[in-house]
């Protein structure tokens, strides 16, 4: 796992986005590990607390998505007999197994919107040329492939699969030419020959294309879900603590009641029955015996959960069986200052003045264990790398007890006093490990800063 395969952005006005890409042939094991651990210094002004801001509000702002990571596959090459993927595809055709066949359609889309994402940035001669043959060969293939022309004629689904693919793969032609024509491409007439081809390829096949940008809008993001979802890995979540709970519960319940078993067994031994030292005794062993199950219970809840997991992640892969592939568990639980690594105490203490331990900054630490089974993955997956996990944080509920969120700065200009009312910048200082195998390979640090509005900016802090 390099730099490129990790990164934080702003995905929206509330939401911070998190991309880990887990390289599941890495050193051909068995069984690949990665730990992630994230920690996040909120100010105490922003009123977020264990009994404010609970493990369910936290895992409720976040949103998760986990998927195979498409393969890098030039334009050049794309459906040429240099394609691993389109060999694969071809397999799938020949085989006839309708749900392979539309997967892999699908997963050919994704492949030419990975090229289309990532050639532009390399500056290719000859793009334009390079696009328009890639775009045209997907267009031709139930005339270059013979039985895939007969699937489409025989099956309704592969039909609409293959069709909804093409439009997909035609719209990102036109997106990717316009993106580079916005850079002041030199090869801007060929750029705009293919746009109005495409356009054209596109009102002659399809008679529901959308023409305003928010019809557009809705109908490529359709598009891109769709194509997309032949990606996606299947997860079954199990809730750790809640089973935990129980067995807390009953525990706790159990070492109450022998605690009373005693009791009563020395008040029968020591008093004389039914006299009133023997009720006494009696009266405060029950008392007690309740006080004592919720003083066990919350002591060991403190000290088991601290250190456990809260949820378990079963993945399969999308296939029919959904196989599984590997687990992810996850916790989150509140921490201070004191106890986050060196790294992150460091640019903590850098950025903010030595404080007490009541104005110290609350610490959210939110950890995740991947484990996936590598030589399962490559055997039911032989062209895939890698997979994708996507996070995306919600960071609206931290911001509902804001502080003071508007403030007045007063300024002098030639002579005369005027004031501004401004909204105040909130920094969360947000530190993240990444470890494959236990071994440390990544480590970063963020500032985030927000306003009642919600994410103003996010800086990496350079170490």
């Amino acid at each position: 796992m390099i730099s490129e395969d990790f990164f934080v952005s702003i995905h929206d006005a509330f939401r911070l986005e998190w991309k880990f890409n887990y390289n599941f042939l890495k050193d051909n094991k068995n069984v690949t590990k990665y730990r992630i651990q994230t920690w996040f210094s909120i100010p105490r002004s922003l009123g977020i607390l264990e009994d404010t801001y609970n493990k369910e509000k936290f895992y409720n702002d976040l949103q998760h998505y986990l998927r195979l990571k498409t393969p890098y596959v030039p334009l050049k090459d794309f459906l040429s007999s240099n394609d691993n993927i389109f060999n694969e595809w071809k397999k799938a055709v020949l085989s006839g197994d309708e749900e392979k066949i539309i997967n892999m359609t699908r997963i050919l889309g994704n492949v030419f919107k990975t090229a289309c994402r990532d050639e532009p940035e390399k500056r290719i001669n000859r793009l334009a040329f390079i696009l328009k043959e890639a775009s045209l060969r997907f267009k031709l293939l139930p005339l270059n492939v013979p039985e895939f022309a007969e699937k489409i004629k025989s099956s309704e689904s592969i039909r609409y699969t293959y069709e909804r693919t093409a439009k997909y793969i035609s719209l990102l032609t036109e997106k990717t030419c316009f993106k580079i024509l916005e850079k002041k491409s030199s090869h801007k007439k060929e750029l705009v020959d293919l746009i109005s081809q495409e356009e054209t390829w596109l009102k002659k096949n399809f008679k529901d294309i959308k023409k305003t940008p928010e019809e557009f809008l809705l109908d490529f993001s359709g598009l891109k879900k769709e194509i997309a979802s032949s990606l996606f890995l299947h997860v079954r979540r199990f809730d750790i603590t809640k089973v935990s709970e129980n067995i807390v519960v009953a525990l706790s319940a159990a070492i109450a009641m022998a605690l009373f078993t005693i009791f009563s067994y020395f008040a029968n031994w020591k008093f004389v029955p039914y006299s009133t030292p023997f009720f006494l005794i009696i009266i405060i062993g029950y008392v007690f015996k309740d006080r004592l199950k919720d003083l066990i219970n919350s002591y060991i809840k403190k000290e088991f959960f601290r250190t456990s997991f809260d949820h378990e992640i079963i993945i399969r892969g999308p296939d029919r069986l959904a196989t599984p592939m590997g687990t992810l568990k996850e916790s989150v639980f509140f921490t201070s200052t004191d106890h986050i690594p060196q790294k992150l105490k460091s640019v903590y203490e850098n950025n903010l003045l030595p404080l007490s331990q009541f104005l110290k900054d609350i610490v959210i630490s939110y950890v995740r264990e991947v484990t996936l089974y590598s030589k399962r993955l490559h055997k039911a997956y032989p062209f895939f790398s890698g997979v994708v996990d996507i996070l995306r944080w919600n960071v609206n509920n931290i911001l509902t007890r804001m502080d003071d969120p508007e403030s007045k700065v007063w300024r002098l200009k030639q002579k005369r006093v005027f004031s501004i009312k401004t909204l105040r910048l909130y920094p969360v200082i947000i530190g993240i490990s990444v470890l494959y195998n236990k071994t440390q390979i990544f480590f970063k640090v963020y500032n985030l800063f927000l306003n009642r509005n919600g994410i103003v900016k996010l800086e990496e802090y350079k170490l």
